[in-house]
């Protein structure tokens, strides 16, 4: 990402340990100063995307840089961390993490929150 008007595209899945198949997707898309991100998480996403700054498409094609690890990837600010259980420093599928009502265990056993409305206290 080498200035505002440059045209960028970046499109991640991010792959479940367990089994391959795509945990989460991230789609970054700019050209001449404005970007668009769509997230696709393990229980919630952001729909047709958010207009985001040239700052935030940096800091989110940063976090996305191969090879993925989790402390990169936290670094987009994502509220389920694309998939990555701290613990077990790997992302994991909807069909891996066992989830209920918005908060999953991963298949080590490790909870985090895995929807960006739940809460402890509903």
């Amino acid at each position: 990402m080498e200035g505002t008007d440059h045209v960028l595209e970046r499109h991640v899945r991010v792959p479940c340990a367990e089994c391959g198949a795509t945990a989460t997707e991230v789609l970054l898309e700019g050209t001449h100063g404005r970007w668009h991100f769509r997230y696709g998480g393990i229980e919630a996403g952001n729909g047709a995307g958010d207009e985001i700054t040239y700052e935030h498409a940096a800091q989110i094609s940063s976090a996305f840089t191969e090879p993925l690890d989790y402390d990169r990837v936290r670094t987009a600010g994502l509220f389920d961390d694309a998939g990555f259980c701290e613990k077990c420093r790997v992302a994991y599928c909807f069909e891996h993490w066992d989830s209920s009502d918005g908060y999953g265990t991963c298949p080590n056993g490790h909870g985090k929150s895995l929807d960006p409305h739940w809460s402890p206290d509903f």
